[in-house]
Parts: C-alpha cells; structure tokens; sequence
C-alpha cells in the first residue's frame, strides 16, 4: 500500500478546527505523504484516468458530497494509498494498526454501524478488484438508472458506504456471505455484519481483503461528522451535505 493519505475539500482553505484533525495524520505519521485535492484538481484527476464518459458523470453528480466519495473509491483504483475524511482524525501511527495491517494487508476496511462498509478512512493497493468493481458500479448506477430523490439513502446507494457494500458482496458473490431472508427484506439489512461474521476469513484468503469491527477501527482513525458540526464548515472548505440531501428529498416528495 503506497504512502500516501489521500483527502478531498472544496479549497486549500480549512477551517482551524479542520486544519488541527488532518494534522494528526501528519503528526502521527511524518514518513507518509499527505494529498489534499480541491474541486479542480478532481476534475484534473478524473479527467487524467477517465474516459469521457465517466468524466460527464462526475460532472452531474447532483452533490458534492457524491464526486468526493467516487474520488475516494477512484483514487484507490487508480493510485492506492489511504483515504480519509478531512474530519477523520489518525488516533494511531498507520503502521501500528493491528501489528502491520498495512503490510500484510491488500485492503484495510471496516464497518459502520454494522449495516455498510465504512466508506470515510480505508487503505488499498492500487488496482484491487474492489475498488474497479466499487467504480463500475457507481457509474452504472448513476448512468443506467439515475438517482432516486425520494429515498433517504440515494447517496449512500450511488457512491457511498451502501455502494462499497454491494462492491464486497458482488467480489464475494457468495449466498453465505447474505443475512437471512427475514433481515434482507428490512430497508436497511445488516449487510456488513454478514459479511465479517460469516466471511472475513474468506476476504482475506481469497481476496486480501483485511475487514475490521467498527470498535476496533476506531482505535486507529475515527469521523468527526463535520456536516453536523458548524466549526467545520464555511463557504470556502464544506458545508453540511446532510442539509443539502433533505432539501433535495423534500423537493423530490412535493412533486
């Protein structure tokens, strides 16, 4: 896994309490290299490994929030490292997460409150079949079939931390990997769960894949949702992408 932390925001411009969290990542970490791209230097990026195709679905991502989580699965295709959330602050140097899981490791990832595979801090090899099958799906998702406004997870499902589940459960592509019928008939079945209870080993036997609990990931870097928390945000660095999607919801509803 290359050593490079990758991370995304509007502009060069955090705010204090945004500067002091990704500094930690440098503190903690002073061999590795820290990458902050801007809204210009994605579209740089996605134009540079993308065809043209891609590239104009990036562009009519509906929100901002969906072109920086297709970055953070794109970049991990394209040049491995790690991603992070400019909220994410590093709780422990990369090389102590579990003894060298970053050595031993193709993919490190983990879950969120055991319904997806967390989606704001993972690390990769460049060109894991994850993350091809995480970019594919993403844009067919949005080119084939569009976005469903009404329905509270239309993020999630297009380019977020539901996105990269499916991408595990197609590279997996295994019945015994899926909770119960009566848990996948819910709106949001425990997919995660599933996944590392009944085939973590097989993720990283077959596919080098290293799936933690959500405890233990955040012993090592944890999210401070910025999006609810104002001393994060400003015109110039992020705004609060959750406000944004409940507009959006409601306009779709009143249709």
């Amino acid at each position: 896994i290359p050593q490079v932390i990758w991370q995304t925001a509007k502009s060069h411009k955090p705010t204090p309490a945004a500067k002091q969290i990704m500094d930690t990542w440098e503190k903690k970490n002073p061999l590795w290299t820290q990458e902050l791209l801007d809204d210009d230097e994605l579209l740089t990026f996605m134009s540079t490994y993308f065809n043209q195709t891609a590239v104009d679905a990036f562009k009519r991502f509906p929100m901002a929030v969906m072109r920086a989580d297709f970055f953070r699965i794109a970049v991990m295709l394209h040049k491995g490292g790690i991603y992070a959330d400019v909220d994410v602050d590093c709780k422990l140097p990369i090389d102590q997460w579990d003894n060298g899981a970053i050595e031993k490791c193709d993919v490190v990832i983990g879950l969120e409150y055991d319904f997806d595979i967390c989606n704001w801090g993972f690390a990769s090899k460049k060109g894991h079949p994850l993350f091809k099958k995480a970019v594919e799906l993403s844009l067919s998702r949005f080119i084939d079939a569009g976005v469903d406004y009404t329905h509270e997870q239309f993020v999630q499902r297009t380019t977020g931390p539901a996105l990269l589940t499916d991408a595990v459960r197609f590279l997996l592509d295994d019945e015994s990997c899926e909770p119960p019928p009566e848990e996948k008939a819910k709106d949001r079945p425990f997919y995660a769960k599933a996944i590392y209870d009944n085939c973590r080993e097989k993720l990283k036997e077959e596919h080098g894949i290293c799936l933690y609990d959500e405890v233990t990931l955040k012993t090592w870097f944890d999210n401070n949702y910025a999006s609810q928390k104002p001393e994060f945000q400003s015109k110039e660095w992020m705004s609060s992408w959750i406000q944004e999607r409940d507009i959006m919801i409601k306009m779709a509803n009143q249709v």
